[in-house]
């Protein structure tokens, strides 16, 4: 009708089940804004009218999401587990964030996993936030880790490589569906440039022992993985000079990630690292205290390193980097990601570009 405008309801918010009812409630109080509470109240209504608001309202406050009439459902997945399934997978717990404004936390939403009829989850995590289900469930939990034997499957050795990482994985008492208990080796070469993405290997092959899947055809589908385009993959950017790019970009990337992205890369001196970001991505926002602390420490040991701070996230960090900055470390910021990128290619070095972006940036995924 021409009089339609538009409203920020809310800014920097994590994208939660939670937080949507919460817009869709700000837009109705927008919409009828005689009253500040929900549902709308008239204070010239006589004493019946008001006695049946009373009622209205009563019930409101008893379920206040009752009335939302919203023709959707809303379901949320915790980041690094599946659904219920025949195998139910935990890839790791990093951090026990807090959800649900604070009632709940991480570890109980993806306790889930226990529910299904076989279980395949990273040992470490099992043993930190999971010690009771360990026992409780151990007839039918297949565990994994980089290096601990006691793991169900373990790495014995790694050789890291950016295009291909080759690894010595042991299989042993792992439980099948099937009801088989299987032991063995298998040789993995597949693109896992650093040791979160070892991990998922391991997660990934775990799972197919246990569904019965041979070696060979474990071996044959890894290696033809080569990463995923607008998540974690490699791709040239400079064919005549042989530059790369190695993208690391997640919605709900870690530091421990972060950390383990720039610790793959050996030949520092060709490389400029790209860290940036938006805010409002997950549940689970960054620990950028964390990070400025690793991000100092790394720029410390490795002064001649190259290191550009992007977007919103970037900004964020370079304030508390300065803020512990006593040896005046160049620190450089550059609001736009391409303008960082074109930097790093003007100067002929290959680029770590690790980017936590909103699920609304499906440019970047």
């Amino acid at each position: 009708d021409g009089n339609e405008q538009k409203i920020i309801l809310q800014k920097d918010i994590s994208i939660t089940p939670a937080n949507i009812i919460n817009a869709i409630q700000l837009a109705k109080k927008i919409a009828n804004p005689k009253c500040s509470t929900f549902p709308i109240c008239d204070k010239n209504l006589d004493l019946e009218e008001r006695m049946e608001e009373s009622d209205i309202q009563e019930e409101f406050n008893e379920n206040p999401y009752a009335d939302l009439n919203y023709e959707m459902a809303i379901f949320e997945n915790s980041l690094g587990i599946c659904g219920l399934a025949d195998i139910g997978i935990l890839t790791n717990l990093v951090e026990n964030y807090s959800i649900a404004k604070g009632k709940s936390d991480a570890r109980n939403a993806k306790r889930q996993v226990f529910k299904s009829p076989s279980v395949v989850i990273e040992y470490e995590t099992l043993n930190e936030f999971y010690p009771n289900e360990k026992e409780e469930y151990k007839d039918k939990i297949n565990s994994f880790s980089l290096n601990d034997t006691y793991a169900n499957v373990y790495c014995e050795s790694i050789d890291y490589d950016i295009d291909n990482t080759h690894s010595k994985v042991i299989y042993h008492d792992l439980k099948t569906i099937d009801g088989k208990i299987i032991n063995g080796m298998i040789d993995i070469g597949c693109f896992a440039p650093g040791s979160h993405h070892i991990l998922n290997v391991l997660a990934a092959t775990t799972t197919a022992l246990a569904l019965g899947i041979d070696d060979e055809t474990i071996q044959n589908a890894l290696s033809n993985f080569k990463g995923i385009d607008g998540r974690t993959n490699v791709r040239e950017i400079d064919a005549k000079n042989g530059l790369r790019i190695i993208e690391e970009i997640n919605p709900g990337i870690n530091t421990k990630a972060i950390e383990s992205s720039i610790n793959m890369i050996r030949d520092i001196d060709n490389y400029y690292i790209i860290i940036g970001g938006k805010y409002g991505v997950t549940c689970e926002e960054i620990d950028e205290e964390k990070l400025s602390k690793f991000i100092h420490e790394y720029l410390t040991n490795n002064p001649k390193a190259n290191l550009i701070l992007t977007d919103e996230l970037g900004k964020s960090l370079e304030k508390k980097i300065n803020a512990m900055n006593e040896k005046q470390l160049k620190i450089e910021h550059i609001e736009d990601y391409h303008e960082a990128q074109r930097i790093a290619i003007d100067n002929n070095k290959n680029i770590l570009f690790i980017y936590r972006s909103n699920y609304s940036q499906v440019s970047k995924r």
